[in-house]
């Protein structure tokens, strides 16, 4: 995968708004709307996926029970990741974490939500050293949090200072961290859980392991069938696995649940249709997609502009 390999001019791969304020769904072309990934021109563009990501889902963060989080752990696994090497100030894990516990009520024991808010309301003002600053202590004082732990992680691999594939290494051995408490007992809330999910499929990505992808976002789909994110995700790793057929398939079923205004209960917001569309047409994954005449067929369909 190279850095196109994520949506262009603001499009985000379905990462949907989480605020506390009800707005109407993206219907139309979300840039049109003034939006916020806009303050990102020159970022890499998963990098202005996941930004825009962990802005929306800030807003909403529910516990569920641990069996939601454990489900996971026998789907992905990082395993045992290198020591990275810095890319810039802060980005280095402590080294005075201490070592994580069984969490005995089955959920990630998270700080309080003021603290992780104010941790993050300096990441959407993309002060994002004071936010790895705060979330770093955050993490030595909560050690069975893997809430924090997917946070720091996304810090580590959105900002812009600092080696591309460094802060995947880095934001790697985050999700690494918070996995590990996963299997431990400490499942995070559920947007949480997806944002793992995701993050650990996008570093893989970026790492040019698109089959090591394949496992992580097949056992998401298992939970959030209704993620037209999943399923486009899904179509650009099996295409890049030469899996046509079941690229196809994928991106058919993103159209579909993006035409329905379908998505995963924690996510306001998601993707319009133009979006999947647009983005589409420049996927660094897509070449053989775009060839295959059922790929103007899919998308003049789902625009209406062919009989059903």
């Amino acid at each position: 995968m190279t850095r196109d390999d994520a949506p262009h001019k603001g499009v985000q791969a379905g990462r949907g708004r989480l605020s506390q304020k009800p707005r109407g769904d993206c219907r139309e072309n979300c840039a049109e709307k003034g939006d916020i990934r806009q303050g990102w021109p020159s970022a890499e563009p998963d990098v202005r996926d996941m930004a825009w990501f962990v802005i929306n889902l800030r807003g909403r963060l529910r516990r569920v029970a641990g069996p939601l989080g454990l489900a996971f752990a026998a789907g992905f696994s990082l395993g045992a990741c290198k020591e990275a090497a810095p890319a810039g100030p802060g980005l280095a894990p402590s080294a005075s974490a201490k070592a994580p516990a069984v969490c005995v009520k089955g959920r990630s024991v998270d700080p309080p939500r003021s603290e992780l808010q104010r941790a993050l309301a300096d990441y959407d003002q993309r002060q994002y050293e004071a936010a790895a600053q705060q979330l770093g202590r955050l993490r030595d004082s909560y050690p069975e949090s893997a809430t924090v732990r997917i946070w720091r992680a996304e810090v580590a691999l959105i900002r812009p200072d600092g080696e591309y594939m460094e802060r995947a290494n880095l934001a790697e051995r985050y999700y690494a961290e918070a996995q590990k408490l996963v299997e431990l007992g400490c499942a995070p809330p559920e947007p949480a859980a997806y944002a793992l999910a995701l993050g650990i499929a996008l570093v893989r990505l970026r790492k040019k392991d698109p089959e090591g992808a394949l496992g992580v976002l097949e056992k998401a789909l298992e939970t959030w069938q209704n993620s037209a994110e999943l399923h486009y995700n899904l179509a650009r790793v099996t295409c890049a696995l030469g899996k046509l057929e079941a690229c196809a398939e994928h991106f058919s079923k993103t159209l579909a649940l993006a035409k329905a205004h379908v998505r995963p209960i924690f996510i306001r917001n998601h993707n319009s249709l133009d979006d999947w569309i647009r983005r589409s047409k420049t996927q660094s994954e897509f070449p053989a997609l775009r060839a295959d005449p059922r790929y103007e067929e899919m998308v003049q369909r789902a625009q209406g502009r062919r009989g059903r």
